[in-house]
């Protein structure tokens, strides 16, 4: 399957090297970091992911930047903008993924809707402005 690069992308990418330099010297630690299985196949901006482990970060927190890559950070395959959201119920504080159940047919995916990284009283929202995802595969 080919990939297409779209602008945005290619602005995104280049401001998020640019700042990720400058935000990584300043402020190292507040990535929102967290460590997700996903059990089914599970959109995200621009595509459908297979099961699988990945790790959830911003890479660009003070512009929310985040991005999804494989278990060992060697592979990215999504970057995306997101929102700040509080927790509905704080407690332990632990990695959440909130998903959305999707179905064209009788073809059913997840939708990565936001994510909170452990010891973190907020979490990321995932924007899907201006996004069209590839079908889900049966």
């Amino acid at each position: 399957m080919k990939t297409r690069l779209r602008p945005l992308a290619i602005l995104i990418v280049a401001l998020a090297a640019f700042v990720a330099f400058d935000a990584a010297a300043q402020n190292p630690t507040w990535n929102h970091k967290a460590y997700v299985t996903l059990e089914r196949q599970t959109e995200i901006p621009g595509r459908i992911l297979p099961p699988g482990t990945y790790v959830l970060k911003l890479i660009v927190p003070e512009s929310h930047v985040g991005q999804i890559l494989n278990a060992d950070e060697t592979k990215a395959f999504g970057l995306f903008f997101t929102k700040t959201i509080d927790r509905k119920f704080p407690g332990a504080l632990e990695t959440d993924v909130r998903l959305e159940n999707r179905q064209k047919g009788t073809v059913k995916w997840d939708r990565l809707v936001a994510w909170f990284s452990p010891g973190e009283p907020v979490g990321d929202e995932i924007s899907y402005d201006k996004y069209a995802p590839e079908e889900p595969r049966h």
